[in-house]
């Protein structure tokens, strides 16, 4: 019949709901893995930061909500290759300081008021607040890597540290010529999405390389 779908139809519908059932149980397992690393992010800036002029502003960010997609690919990625979660927790705060890191100064330089459905720390606690306490979470990205050391070998804390640096180098590449795109009147695609992956894909990259190099 007309009206009866034939093999190929059933197989890209199967494949599709697979595909949808997949996607489905990798979002399920980063949520997962976010509750995880979501406690732990307040704890460790307290630790770290005992100046109330910093530690307020970065605990009222930190407090927000937000997806932890960063650190959580860390823990996934670390079960992926059969290792210790707990081993790899410095990884996963690592990348989510310096993300948090990145976000304080670009609300700056975007002048927005507003992230995740709450007033940004440049709109609450003013610019200066904003540049120094994300000054503040770069040092603390740095100190989570130095803590590999407990766990993993000098050369290989090294590493992560040179990939850190890398990662920063892209990222503010990243950030500054996106104000140089936005100026333009014909940019292009393969342009934009330059901007992207140096802004954002490199902390994507960076968090499950690092995780991988371990």
């Amino acid at each position: 019949s007309a009206n009866q779908p034939n093999a190929k139809d059933s197989a890209n519908s199967q494949a599709t709901q697979n595909s949808a059932n997949s996607q489905n149980a990798l979002f399920v397992a980063l949520q997962e893995k976010a509750k995880i690393i979501e406690p732990l992010l307040t704890k460790e800036i307290d630790l770290l930061i005992k100046e109330k002029v910093l530690q307020e502003p970065i605990d009222y960010a930190l407090n927000c909500k937000a997806k932890r997609l960063r650190p959580a690919l860390v823990l996934f990625a670390a079960e992926l290759i059969e290792k210790k979660q707990n081993d790899f927790i410095p990884v996963a705060l690592e990348f989510e300081f310096f993300h948090n890191f990145t976000l304080f100064h670009d609300d700056i330089m975007d002048n927005s008021s507003m992230r995740r459905g709450e007033e940004t720390v440049k709109a609450k606690y003013g610019n200066d607040s904003a540049i120094v306490c994300g000054d503040a979470l770069f040092g603390c990205a740095y100190n989570q890597v130095c803590k590999l050391s407990k766990k993993f070998s000098s050369e290989k804390v090294v590493q992560a540290i040179k990939l850190l640096t890398e990662y920063t180098i892209l990222t503010g590449a990243g950030q500054l010529e996106e104000v140089e795109l936005q100026k333009k009147q014909n940019a292009t695609l393969k342009e934009y999405l330059e901007v992207i992956r140096k802004k954002t894909g490199t902390l994507f990259a960076g968090a499950l390389e690092t995780t991988m190099l371990l």
